[in-house]
Protein backbone atom coordinates (compact mmCIF):
# COMPACT_ATOMS: atom_id res chain seq x y z
CA UNK A 1 0.00 0.00 0.00
CA UNK A 2 1.55 3.55 -1.25
CA UNK A 3 1.86 5.88 1.73
CA UNK A 4 0.26 9.28 1.08
CA UNK A 5 3.73 11.57 1.70
CA UNK A 6 5.08 8.64 -0.74
CA UNK A 7 3.03 9.60 -4.18
CA UNK A 8 4.30 12.26 -5.18
CA UNK A 9 7.61 10.51 -4.95
CA UNK A 10 5.95 7.99 -7.39
CA UNK A 11 4.09 10.38 -9.65
CA UNK A 12 7.65 12.32 -10.71
CA UNK A 13 9.29 8.90 -11.22
CA UNK A 14 6.59 7.96 -13.95
CA UNK A 15 6.93 11.41 -15.15
CA UNK A 16 10.61 10.66 -15.74
CA UNK A 17 10.29 6.77 -16.72
CA UNK A 18 7.85 7.16 -19.32
CA UNK A 19 9.29 10.09 -21.47
CA UNK A 20 12.78 7.67 -21.14
CA UNK A 21 11.13 4.41 -21.96
CA UNK A 22 9.15 6.17 -24.88
CA UNK A 23 12.13 7.29 -26.63
CA UNK A 24 14.59 4.00 -25.92
CA UNK A 25 13.91 2.66 -29.20
CA UNK A 26 13.88 5.50 -31.47
CA UNK A 27 17.36 6.81 -30.38
CA UNK A 28 18.61 3.37 -30.34
CA UNK A 29 17.46 3.02 -33.48
CA UNK A 30 18.62 6.39 -34.59
CA UNK A 31 21.94 5.88 -33.29
CA UNK A 32 22.72 2.95 -35.12
CA UNK A 33 22.29 4.76 -38.76
CA UNK A 34 25.48 5.44 -40.40
CA UNK A 35 26.73 9.05 -41.10
CA UNK A 36 26.71 8.55 -44.91
CA UNK A 37 23.60 7.24 -44.45
CA UNK A 38 22.11 10.15 -42.37
CA UNK A 39 23.60 12.78 -44.38
CA UNK A 40 22.18 10.93 -47.45
CA UNK A 41 18.58 10.74 -45.73
CA UNK A 42 16.06 12.91 -48.25
CA UNK A 43 12.92 11.39 -45.97
CA UNK A 44 11.89 7.72 -46.87
CA UNK A 45 14.63 4.67 -47.98
CA UNK A 46 14.22 2.98 -51.02
CA UNK A 47 14.12 -0.21 -49.79
CA UNK A 48 11.39 1.22 -47.17
CA UNK A 49 8.42 1.17 -50.11
CA UNK A 50 7.49 -0.50 -52.73
CA UNK A 51 9.75 -3.56 -52.82
CA UNK A 52 6.59 -6.50 -51.17
CA UNK A 53 3.83 -7.67 -53.16
CA UNK A 54 0.97 -5.14 -50.69
CA UNK A 55 3.13 -2.09 -52.07
CA UNK A 56 2.97 -3.26 -55.83
CA UNK A 57 -0.72 -3.88 -55.26
CA UNK A 58 -1.18 -0.93 -53.65
CA UNK A 59 1.28 0.65 -56.54
CA UNK A 60 -1.01 -0.77 -59.29
CA UNK A 61 -4.83 0.50 -57.69
CA UNK A 62 -6.88 2.59 -60.42
CA UNK A 63 -10.27 4.06 -60.77
CA UNK A 64 -9.39 7.21 -58.45
CA UNK A 65 -7.58 10.87 -58.49
CA UNK A 66 -4.21 10.75 -58.72
CA UNK A 67 -4.06 12.79 -55.83
CA UNK A 68 -6.03 10.30 -53.44
CA UNK A 69 -4.01 7.13 -54.89
CA UNK A 70 -0.42 9.22 -53.72
CA UNK A 71 -2.05 9.85 -50.56
CA UNK A 72 -3.56 6.47 -49.61
CA UNK A 73 0.03 4.97 -50.49
CA UNK A 74 1.89 7.66 -48.49
CA UNK A 75 0.38 7.26 -45.63
CA UNK A 76 1.45 3.90 -45.21
CA UNK A 77 5.59 4.45 -46.13
CA UNK A 78 5.97 4.74 -42.48
CA UNK A 79 4.06 1.68 -41.05
CA UNK A 80 5.05 2.08 -37.58
CA UNK A 81 4.50 5.73 -37.45
CA UNK A 82 0.91 4.98 -38.38
CA UNK A 83 0.52 2.34 -36.39
CA UNK A 84 1.13 3.64 -33.51
CA UNK A 85 -1.35 6.56 -34.22
CA UNK A 86 -3.92 4.68 -35.58
CA UNK A 87 -4.08 2.72 -32.67
CA UNK A 88 -4.39 5.82 -30.20
CA UNK A 89 -7.58 6.89 -32.66
CA UNK A 90 -8.80 3.39 -32.60
CA UNK A 91 -8.82 3.01 -29.22
CA UNK A 92 -10.42 6.15 -28.76
CA UNK A 93 -13.16 4.98 -31.56
CA UNK A 94 -13.44 2.18 -29.23
CA UNK A 95 -14.28 3.64 -25.79
CA UNK A 96 -17.04 5.77 -27.94
CA UNK A 97 -18.93 2.84 -29.59
CA UNK A 98 -18.31 0.58 -26.47
CA UNK A 99 -19.52 3.48 -23.91
CA UNK A 100 -22.86 3.69 -26.54
CA UNK A 101 -23.13 0.15 -26.84
CA UNK A 102 -22.59 -0.70 -23.07
CA UNK A 103 -25.79 2.47 -22.45
CA UNK A 104 -28.03 0.60 -25.17
CA UNK A 105 -27.15 -2.68 -23.64
CA UNK A 106 -28.14 -1.39 -19.85
CA UNK A 107 -31.23 0.39 -20.76
CA UNK A 108 -32.30 -3.23 -22.55
CA UNK A 109 -31.53 -4.89 -19.97
CA UNK A 110 -33.60 -2.68 -17.45
CA UNK A 111 -36.70 -2.64 -20.20
CA UNK A 112 -36.34 -6.27 -19.59
CA UNK A 113 -36.47 -6.03 -15.96
CA UNK A 114 -39.42 -3.77 -15.72
CA UNK A 115 -40.89 -5.22 -18.23
CA UNK A 116 -41.81 -8.26 -15.26
CA UNK A 117 -43.24 -6.10 -13.10
CA UNK A 118 -47.22 -4.90 -14.74
CA UNK A 119 -47.83 -2.87 -11.52
CA UNK A 120 -47.10 0.61 -11.57
CA UNK A 121 -47.00 2.07 -7.67
CA UNK A 122 -45.63 0.24 -4.90
CA UNK A 123 -47.29 0.87 -1.21
CA UNK A 124 -45.40 -0.20 1.63
CA UNK A 125 -47.09 -0.58 5.00
CA UNK A 126 -44.44 -1.45 7.21
CA UNK A 127 -46.64 -3.79 8.55
CA UNK A 128 -49.96 -6.45 8.80
CA UNK A 129 -53.27 -4.71 7.77
CA UNK A 130 -56.31 -6.48 6.82
CA UNK A 131 -56.36 -7.12 3.12
CA UNK A 132 -60.01 -5.90 3.24
CA UNK A 133 -59.39 -2.75 4.57
CA UNK A 134 -56.86 -1.83 1.70
CA UNK A 135 -59.05 -3.01 -1.15
CA UNK A 136 -61.52 -1.11 0.41
CA UNK A 137 -59.31 1.97 0.23
CA UNK A 138 -58.25 1.06 -3.40
CA UNK A 139 -61.53 0.45 -4.86
CA UNK A 140 -62.31 4.11 -3.77
CA UNK A 141 -59.16 5.88 -5.31
CA UNK A 142 -59.85 6.65 -9.41
CA UNK A 143 -57.20 5.97 -11.40
CA UNK A 144 -56.83 2.15 -9.77
CA UNK A 145 -56.96 -0.66 -12.09
CA UNK A 146 -55.93 -3.67 -10.20
CA UNK A 147 -54.58 -3.92 -6.71
CA UNK A 148 -52.75 -6.86 -5.04
CA UNK A 149 -52.01 -7.08 -1.57
CA UNK A 150 -48.46 -9.01 -1.40
CA UNK A 151 -46.63 -10.38 1.66
CA UNK A 152 -42.29 -9.63 1.89
CA UNK A 153 -40.43 -10.78 5.03
CA UNK A 154 -36.90 -11.75 5.17
CA UNK A 155 -35.26 -14.98 4.70
CA UNK A 156 -31.44 -16.59 5.71
CA UNK A 157 -29.47 -19.31 4.64
CA UNK A 158 -29.06 -22.05 7.12
CA UNK A 159 -26.38 -20.99 9.76
CA UNK A 160 -26.72 -17.48 8.02
CA UNK A 161 -28.87 -16.26 11.32
CA UNK A 162 -31.96 -15.65 11.95
CA UNK A 163 -33.98 -12.96 9.56
CA UNK A 164 -34.69 -9.44 10.75
CA UNK A 165 -38.14 -9.55 12.89
CA UNK A 166 -41.37 -7.69 11.50
CA UNK A 167 -41.25 -4.03 12.42
CA UNK A 168 -44.78 -4.05 13.37
CA UNK A 169 -47.36 -6.95 14.11
CA UNK A 170 -45.96 -10.43 13.03
CA UNK A 171 -42.99 -11.79 11.16
CA UNK A 172 -43.86 -10.37 7.61
CA UNK A 173 -43.81 -6.78 7.40
CA UNK A 174 -40.04 -6.50 6.97
CA UNK A 175 -38.78 -5.24 3.47
CA UNK A 176 -35.73 -6.53 1.79
CA UNK A 177 -33.85 -5.32 -0.98
CA UNK A 178 -35.49 -6.71 -3.65
CA UNK A 179 -36.32 -4.96 -6.75
CA UNK A 180 -39.64 -5.72 -6.09
CA UNK A 181 -40.29 -3.61 -2.98
CA UNK A 182 -41.24 0.08 -2.46
CA UNK A 183 -39.37 0.94 0.56
CA UNK A 184 -36.23 0.26 2.29
CA UNK A 185 -33.94 0.77 -1.24
CA UNK A 186 -32.54 3.87 -2.87
CA UNK A 187 -32.06 2.78 -6.21
CA UNK A 188 -34.80 -0.06 -6.69
CA UNK A 189 -32.60 -2.85 -5.28
CA UNK A 190 -29.41 -1.21 -7.33
CA UNK A 191 -26.18 -1.45 -5.38
CA UNK A 192 -27.93 -3.47 -2.74
CA UNK A 193 -26.96 -6.84 -4.06
CA UNK A 194 -23.66 -7.03 -1.45
CA UNK A 195 -25.40 -6.07 1.75
CA UNK A 196 -28.33 -8.43 1.09
CA UNK A 197 -25.64 -11.08 0.79
CA UNK A 198 -24.01 -10.34 3.89
CA UNK A 199 -24.49 -13.11 6.16
CA UNK A 200 -26.72 -14.88 3.51
CA UNK A 201 -30.11 -12.75 3.88
CA UNK A 202 -32.62 -12.34 0.75
CA UNK A 203 -35.60 -10.94 0.51
CA UNK A 204 -38.98 -12.91 0.31
CA UNK A 205 -41.87 -11.88 -1.42
CA UNK A 206 -45.14 -14.03 -0.62
CA UNK A 207 -47.17 -13.45 -4.07
CA UNK A 208 -50.71 -14.75 -5.23
CA UNK A 209 -50.23 -17.64 -7.48
CA UNK A 210 -52.06 -16.55 -10.15
CA UNK A 211 -51.14 -13.18 -9.85
CA UNK A 212 -51.10 -10.83 -13.05
CA UNK A 213 -49.01 -8.03 -11.81
CA UNK A 214 -45.76 -10.42 -11.91
CA UNK A 215 -44.54 -12.10 -14.61
CA UNK A 216 -40.49 -13.57 -13.77
CA UNK A 217 -38.77 -13.62 -16.60
CA UNK A 218 -37.84 -17.21 -16.35
CA UNK A 219 -34.57 -18.88 -16.85
CA UNK A 220 -35.44 -22.49 -15.60
CA UNK A 221 -38.35 -24.07 -14.40
CA UNK A 222 -41.65 -22.56 -14.33
CA UNK A 223 -43.79 -19.84 -11.72
CA UNK A 224 -45.73 -20.75 -8.94
CA UNK A 225 -48.95 -22.41 -9.33
CA UNK A 226 -52.22 -23.25 -7.44
CA UNK A 227 -51.93 -25.96 -4.83
CA UNK A 228 -47.94 -25.23 -4.49
CA UNK A 229 -46.60 -25.84 -0.75
CA UNK A 230 -43.10 -24.94 0.48
CA UNK A 231 -42.31 -23.93 -3.00
CA UNK A 232 -39.91 -21.13 -3.95
CA UNK A 233 -38.81 -19.31 -7.18
CA UNK A 234 -35.64 -17.62 -6.68
CA UNK A 235 -33.94 -15.46 -8.07
CA UNK A 236 -30.34 -15.43 -10.00
CA UNK A 237 -28.53 -13.00 -7.08
CA UNK A 238 -29.75 -15.52 -4.86
CA UNK A 239 -29.11 -18.68 -6.31
CA UNK A 240 -25.19 -17.56 -6.42
CA UNK A 241 -25.26 -17.54 -3.19
CA UNK A 242 -25.36 -21.37 -3.03
CA UNK A 243 -24.39 -24.21 -4.98
CA UNK A 244 -27.41 -26.21 -3.41
CA UNK A 245 -29.89 -23.58 -5.02
CA UNK A 246 -31.24 -25.40 -8.37
CA UNK A 247 -33.95 -26.02 -9.90
CA UNK A 248 -35.55 -29.20 -8.60
CA UNK A 249 -33.63 -29.56 -5.80
CA UNK A 250 -34.98 -29.14 -2.38
CA UNK A 251 -32.84 -26.51 0.21
CA UNK A 252 -33.44 -25.76 3.82
CA UNK A 253 -34.21 -21.92 4.52
CA UNK A 254 -35.34 -19.51 6.72
CA UNK A 255 -38.26 -17.44 6.11
CA UNK A 256 -39.27 -15.24 9.04
CA UNK A 257 -39.30 -17.10 12.09
CA UNK A 258 -39.62 -20.97 10.81
CA UNK A 259 -36.94 -22.39 9.04
CA UNK A 260 -37.82 -25.31 6.42
CA UNK A 261 -36.86 -27.50 3.35
CA UNK A 262 -37.97 -25.62 0.25
CA UNK A 263 -37.79 -27.20 -3.23
CA UNK A 264 -36.71 -24.87 -5.93
CA UNK A 265 -39.13 -24.54 -8.55
CA UNK A 266 -38.38 -21.54 -10.80
CA UNK A 267 -35.17 -19.33 -11.11
CA UNK A 268 -35.90 -15.62 -12.41
CA UNK A 269 -33.32 -13.31 -14.19
CA UNK A 270 -33.26 -10.33 -12.50
CA UNK A 271 -30.18 -8.19 -13.38
CA UNK A 272 -29.66 -5.40 -10.89
CA UNK A 273 -31.88 -6.99 -7.81
CA UNK A 274 -30.80 -8.27 -4.64
CA UNK A 275 -30.93 -11.90 -3.51
CA UNK A 276 -34.66 -12.49 -3.41
CA UNK A 277 -37.04 -15.38 -4.04
CA UNK A 278 -40.71 -15.68 -4.74
CA UNK A 279 -43.27 -18.21 -2.54
CA UNK A 280 -47.03 -18.40 -2.66
CA UNK A 281 -48.98 -16.07 -0.41
CA UNK A 282 -50.56 -19.36 1.27
CA UNK A 283 -47.38 -20.02 2.92
CA UNK A 284 -48.28 -16.88 4.93
CA UNK A 285 -51.53 -18.06 5.93
CA UNK A 286 -50.77 -21.03 6.80
CA UNK A 287 -48.88 -19.28 9.25
CA UNK A 288 -52.09 -17.53 10.89
CA UNK A 289 -51.55 -14.17 8.52
CA UNK A 290 -54.95 -15.14 6.71
CA UNK A 291 -56.29 -11.95 4.82
CA UNK A 292 -53.56 -9.93 5.69
CA UNK A 293 -50.74 -7.99 3.89
CA UNK A 294 -48.01 -5.66 4.31
CA UNK A 295 -47.10 -3.97 0.76
CA UNK A 296 -49.65 -3.36 -1.83
CA UNK A 297 -49.04 -3.62 -5.73
CA UNK A 298 -51.02 -1.34 -7.56
CA UNK A 299 -51.76 -1.01 -11.98
CA UNK A 300 -52.81 2.38 -12.89
CA UNK A 301 -55.00 3.73 -16.35
CA UNK A 302 -52.45 6.99 -16.00
CA UNK A 303 -48.64 7.13 -15.25
CA UNK A 304 -47.17 10.66 -16.01
CA UNK A 305 -45.76 12.44 -13.00
CA UNK A 306 -49.29 14.61 -12.66
CA UNK A 307 -51.92 11.87 -12.41
CA UNK A 308 -49.44 9.47 -10.39
CA UNK A 309 -49.03 12.22 -7.66
CA UNK A 310 -53.04 12.86 -7.58
CA UNK A 311 -53.18 9.13 -7.17
CA UNK A 312 -50.60 9.04 -4.69
CA UNK A 313 -52.64 11.48 -2.15
CA UNK A 314 -56.03 10.04 -2.79
CA UNK A 315 -54.92 7.15 -2.06
CA UNK A 316 -53.14 7.87 1.49
CA UNK A 317 -55.99 9.69 2.46
CA UNK A 318 -58.39 6.90 1.61
CA UNK A 319 -56.03 3.90 3.38
CA UNK A 320 -55.66 6.56 6.15
CA UNK A 321 -59.63 6.67 6.67
CA UNK A 322 -59.32 3.12 7.00
CA UNK A 323 -56.71 3.06 9.74
CA UNK A 324 -53.95 1.59 7.02
CA UNK A 325 -50.78 4.01 7.63
CA UNK A 326 -48.70 3.90 4.58
CA UNK A 327 -44.78 3.83 5.45
CA UNK A 328 -43.76 4.71 1.68
CA UNK A 329 -44.34 3.91 -1.92
CA UNK A 330 -42.23 4.12 -4.95
CA UNK A 331 -43.44 4.04 -8.29
CA UNK A 332 -41.98 1.79 -11.21
CA UNK A 333 -41.20 4.99 -13.26
CA UNK A 334 -39.24 6.46 -9.80
CA UNK A 335 -37.24 3.03 -9.83
CA UNK A 336 -36.49 3.16 -13.27
CA UNK A 337 -34.69 6.71 -13.15
CA UNK A 338 -32.69 5.55 -10.34
CA UNK A 339 -31.68 2.65 -11.85
CA UNK A 340 -30.52 4.57 -14.81
CA UNK A 341 -28.57 7.18 -13.00
CA UNK A 342 -26.63 4.47 -10.63
CA UNK A 343 -25.62 3.16 -14.00
CA UNK A 344 -25.08 5.85 -16.25
CA UNK A 345 -21.53 6.39 -14.50
CA UNK A 346 -20.05 3.53 -16.46
CA UNK A 347 -21.14 5.50 -19.84
CA UNK A 348 -20.16 8.48 -18.78
CA UNK A 349 -16.70 6.95 -17.91
CA UNK A 350 -16.24 5.66 -21.40
CA UNK A 351 -17.00 8.70 -22.50
CA UNK A 352 -14.68 10.76 -21.29
CA UNK A 353 -12.25 8.14 -21.81
CA UNK A 354 -12.98 8.37 -25.70
CA UNK A 355 -12.69 12.31 -25.77
CA UNK A 356 -9.31 12.01 -23.74
CA UNK A 357 -7.67 8.86 -26.33
CA UNK A 358 -9.42 11.27 -29.14
CA UNK A 359 -7.72 14.65 -28.64
CA UNK A 360 -4.69 12.50 -27.63
CA UNK A 361 -4.67 10.62 -30.88
CA UNK A 362 -5.63 13.93 -32.82
CA UNK A 363 -2.77 15.68 -31.73
CA UNK A 364 -0.72 12.69 -32.23
CA UNK A 365 -2.00 12.45 -36.00
CA UNK A 366 -1.38 16.20 -36.45
CA UNK A 367 2.00 15.05 -35.41
CA UNK A 368 2.56 12.33 -38.06
CA UNK A 369 0.97 15.16 -40.62
CA UNK A 370 3.68 17.23 -39.79
CA UNK A 371 6.68 14.69 -40.15
CA UNK A 372 5.43 13.18 -43.31
CA UNK A 373 5.24 16.52 -45.10
CA UNK A 374 8.69 17.66 -43.53
CA UNK A 375 10.12 14.18 -44.85
CA UNK A 376 8.83 14.73 -48.55
CA UNK A 377 9.37 18.49 -49.17
CA UNK A 378 11.25 17.63 -52.51
CA UNK A 379 8.29 15.31 -53.66
CA UNK A 380 5.79 18.18 -52.74
CA UNK A 381 8.52 20.64 -54.69
CA UNK A 382 8.18 18.39 -57.84
CA UNK A 383 4.95 18.15 -57.91
CA UNK A 384 5.18 22.12 -57.65
CA UNK A 385 7.68 22.07 -60.51
CA UNK A 386 5.41 19.49 -62.53
CA UNK A 387 2.30 21.66 -62.93
CA UNK A 388 0.34 20.42 -59.48
CA UNK A 389 -1.90 23.70 -57.90
CA UNK A 390 -1.49 24.12 -54.43
CA UNK A 391 -4.83 22.82 -54.51
CA UNK A 392 -3.64 19.38 -55.55
CA UNK A 393 -0.92 19.47 -52.82
CA UNK A 394 -3.47 20.19 -50.34
CA UNK A 395 -5.68 17.44 -51.48
CA UNK A 396 -2.95 15.13 -51.44
CA UNK A 397 -1.95 15.87 -47.60
CA UNK A 398 -5.64 16.27 -46.71
CA UNK A 399 -6.73 12.86 -48.38
CA UNK A 400 -3.45 11.31 -46.28
CA UNK A 401 -4.92 12.70 -42.93
CA UNK A 402 -8.79 11.75 -43.81
CA UNK A 403 -7.29 8.41 -44.68
CA UNK A 404 -5.50 7.02 -41.25
CA UNK A 405 -8.99 8.34 -40.02
CA UNK A 406 -10.97 5.91 -41.77
CA UNK A 407 -8.70 3.35 -41.32
CA UNK A 408 -8.54 3.64 -37.15
CA UNK A 409 -12.40 3.93 -37.68
CA UNK A 410 -12.88 0.55 -39.32
CA UNK A 411 -10.05 -0.91 -36.60
CA UNK A 412 -12.20 0.77 -33.92
CA UNK A 413 -15.85 -0.73 -35.73
CA UNK A 414 -14.56 -3.81 -35.67
CA UNK A 415 -13.39 -4.65 -32.39
CA UNK A 416 -16.46 -2.57 -31.03
CA UNK A 417 -18.63 -5.87 -30.49
CA UNK A 418 -16.83 -8.38 -28.47
CA UNK A 419 -14.90 -5.39 -26.44
CA UNK A 420 -18.15 -3.77 -25.50
CA UNK A 421 -20.21 -7.01 -24.70
CA UNK A 422 -17.09 -7.93 -22.27
CA UNK A 423 -17.17 -4.48 -20.86
CA UNK A 424 -20.57 -4.45 -20.53
CA UNK A 425 -21.20 -8.02 -19.43
CA UNK A 426 -18.02 -8.05 -16.76
CA UNK A 427 -18.98 -5.38 -14.10
CA UNK A 428 -22.34 -6.49 -14.06
CA UNK A 429 -21.41 -10.23 -13.10
CA UNK A 430 -19.27 -9.43 -10.66
CA UNK A 431 -21.62 -7.57 -8.68
CA UNK A 432 -25.28 -9.41 -10.00
CA UNK A 433 -23.90 -12.85 -10.98
CA UNK A 434 -25.42 -12.16 -14.15
CA UNK A 435 -24.75 -11.02 -17.74
CA UNK A 436 -26.73 -8.01 -20.02
CA UNK A 437 -29.01 -7.76 -22.31
CA UNK A 438 -26.68 -6.92 -25.27
CA UNK A 439 -27.61 -4.57 -27.81
CA UNK A 440 -25.19 -2.97 -30.43
CA UNK A 441 -25.60 0.91 -31.11
CA UNK A 442 -25.73 1.57 -35.02
CA UNK A 443 -25.08 5.23 -34.41
CA UNK A 444 -21.66 4.43 -33.33
CA UNK A 445 -20.13 3.85 -35.81
CA UNK A 446 -21.80 6.21 -37.82
CA UNK A 447 -21.05 9.58 -35.63
CA UNK A 448 -17.65 8.09 -34.86
CA UNK A 449 -16.55 7.73 -38.54
CA UNK A 450 -17.72 11.89 -39.01
CA UNK A 451 -15.81 12.35 -35.86
CA UNK A 452 -12.74 10.42 -37.79
CA UNK A 453 -13.10 12.49 -40.90
CA UNK A 454 -13.30 15.30 -39.05
CA UNK A 455 -10.00 14.73 -37.16
CA UNK A 456 -8.27 13.60 -39.88
CA UNK A 457 -9.17 17.02 -41.55
CA UNK A 458 -8.13 18.97 -38.57
CA UNK A 459 -5.00 17.36 -38.08
CA UNK A 460 -4.10 17.76 -41.77
CA UNK A 461 -5.04 21.36 -42.02
CA UNK A 462 -1.86 23.15 -41.05
CA UNK A 463 0.84 20.47 -42.35
CA UNK A 464 -1.29 20.95 -45.95
CA UNK A 465 -1.59 24.89 -45.74
CA UNK A 466 2.55 25.00 -45.47
CA UNK A 467 2.92 22.34 -48.19
CA UNK A 468 0.91 23.91 -50.39
CA UNK A 469 2.51 27.48 -49.66
CA UNK A 470 5.76 26.51 -49.99
CA UNK A 471 7.80 28.21 -52.97
CA UNK A 472 8.85 25.33 -55.58
CA UNK A 473 12.28 26.97 -55.19
CA UNK A 474 12.60 26.44 -51.43
CA UNK A 475 11.31 23.05 -51.41
CA UNK A 476 13.52 21.58 -53.85
CA UNK A 477 16.17 23.01 -52.60
CA UNK A 478 15.65 21.88 -48.47
CA UNK A 479 18.99 20.29 -46.98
Amino acid sequence: MIRRDERPLLVAAVGLAVPLLAAAYPVWKGSGVSVREALDDYGVWRKAFGTSAFDRALAGLGGSARPVLMALRNSLRRRMRLALTTATLALAGLFFMAALNVRASLVNTLDHLFDTMKYDLTVNLGRMYPLENVERATRKTPGVMQAEGWLTTEGSLPGAGAASADSGGGHMGGVGPNMHDGDGQDAGGVGHGADAAGGGRFSVVGVPVETKLLKPNLLAGRSLQPGDTNTIVVNTRLASLSPQIKVGEEVKLQIGPAQGAWRVVGLAREPFAGPGAYIPLSYFERAGHVGMTNSVRLALDRTDADSMNIIKASLDRNLEEQAVRPLGSASKADLRFSADQHLVMIYNFLIVMSGILAVVGGLGLMTTMSLNVLERRREMGVLRAIGASPQAVWLIVGAEGVAIGVLSWALATLAAWPVSEAIGALPVKLMFKVGLDFLFAPSGPLVWLGVSISLGTVASFLPAWHASRRPVREAIGYE
